[in-house]
């Protein structure tokens, strides 16, 4: 965002371990399929954003994760304001 736009909006990262709400949160993955993907929606959540508070980059809000483990889970939720997906390019969201 900030190479193409001249600006990117903040990013606000959150973790609840709710088994043990004093320790980071641990798990297992594949590095290189999460960071992939992470990368994806990061890049996509500050394109939309940027572009849509692109003529009031003052009131531009964050892009806000939180990651959540339970006690056989992990979740991890990222949004954002950037308008949205518009209905006829739904069925295309899962393509590659």
């Amino acid at each position: 965002c900030e190479y193409h736009l001249g600006f990117t909006p903040k990013v606000s990262i959150r973790q609840v371990n709710q088994e043990s709400p004093k320790e980071d949160i641990c798990f297992t993955y594949v590095p290189g399929h999460l960071q992939y993907m992470l990368t994806e929606i990061f890049k996509n959540a500050c394109r939309a954003t940027a572009e849509q508070y692109a003529e009031d980059v003052d009131s531009m809000p964050p892009i806000r994760a939180t990651i959540v483990s339970g006690k056989n889970d992990v979740t991890i939720r990222i949004s954002d304001q950037g308008g949205g997906i518009k209905r006829e390019q739904l069925p295309l969201v899962w393509s590659y």
